[in-house]
């Protein structure tokens, strides 16, 4: 696969992560939140904390577009490498971002909007192993 084939592949990815992402952490936060959308305050509550878990949703794909490191072949044949590319800085801002929503009590919604992500990485991850062995 050229280079150019990689960075495409890894280009759709990268959108396809966030639309998932995104969406994952909306629902998750209804399916979890839903005892609380039955009053005004609990419909506007729910809401912002969905709105939220999608911007960070975008925040968590802009950190892990170091996945176009496996555009070049020294990377892409390391699988410890790999495994950098697609969590390293996700993991280090999720972690950041969890100790200050620690002391606000928000830790069980970041939860909530954080956990899709690192699945649906996972998958994408594991998918792009399978692809990158055959190069």
């Amino acid at each position: 696969m050229a280079d150019g084939r990689i960075e495409g592949y890894l280009q759709k990815n990268l959108l396809y992560a966030f639309l998932i992402n995104a969406l994952f952490a909306f629902l998750s936060v209804q399916v979890v939140y839903s005892h609380l959308t039955g009053s005004m305050e609990g419909n506007q509550g729910v809401m912002i904390v969905a709105l939220s878990g999608a911007i960070w949703s975008v925040f968590l794909t802009v950190c892990s577009t170091t996945i176009f490191l496996n555009i070049y072949p020294s990377i892409r044949n390391d699988k410890i490498y790999v495994f950098f590319t697609y969590y390293l800085i996700p993991i280090i801002a999720a972690l950041i971002a969890g100790g200050f929503m620690r002391s606000s009590g928000m830790l069980p919604a970041f939860f909530t909007v954080t956990i899709p992500f690192f699945i649906s990485q996972t998958v994408f991850y594991i998918r792009f192993l399978k692809i990158a062995d055959k190069l």
